[in-house]
């Protein structure tokens, strides 16, 4: 089936179609039919060839959209972080993406490692120590103590509420309401 396609006339920089065959040698035409140059009509035409330009197409786009999103969104938590703990920003430098591998395959990880600083090094520290660190430091932990104190199990208690009211007057707020969502 023969295809439609994009060249480039290297003596008018215009761009037109041509239809190829896929039986014909996968060479560009001999002449523009814009303004009629000719690859091989004298000396001076040497190396100019007509070629098929690149032309770029949204999902070529899409990777390096994502790539400056990140970007920007580091400086954005950089700044956060500068402001929040009342340093300088360049203290978090450290936060900046600027060597992203994207030539991975998958299952490889393309952030790279963080560097010691001083912040990862007290987490270190914490952790030799057994104290909990970040935002999941022990959930289990945190859960277990909702068992006790003035008003243990009370979220299951109020569910418990929820669910028999429910059952009992389900019937009648249909029916004030006329319909059932």
């Amino acid at each position: 089936m023969a295809k439609n396609r994009t060249y480039r006339c290297p003596d008018c920089d215009g761009q037109f179609n041509y239809m190829q065959h896929p039986s014909d040698a996968p060479e560009a035409p001999r002449f523009c039919p814009l303004c009629g140059f000719d690859t091989e009509a004298d000396d001076d035409s040497f190396g100019k060839a007509i070629t098929s330009p690149h032309i770029g197409k949204p999902i070529g786009k899409a990777g390096d959209r994502t790539y400056r999103q990140m970007e920007a969104q580091a400086e954005e938590r950089i700044a956060a972080a500068a402001e929040m703990t009342g340093q300088d920003a360049s203290d978090f430098n450290d936060m900046k993406i600027t060597n992203l591998q994207d030539n991975l395959r998958e299952g490889d990880i393309a952030a790279l490692p963080m560097p010691v600083n001083p912040v990862t090094q007290r987490m270190d520290e914490m952790r030799a120590r057994g104290m909990p660190i970040g935002f999941g430091a022990d959930g289990a932990g945190y859960a277990e103590a909702t068992r006790t104190g003035p008003s243990p199990y009370a979220g299951l208690g109020a569910a418990n509420m929820v669910k028999q009211f429910h059952q009992e007057n389900a019937a009648a707020i249909v029916a004030a309401n006329g319909k059932r969502e």
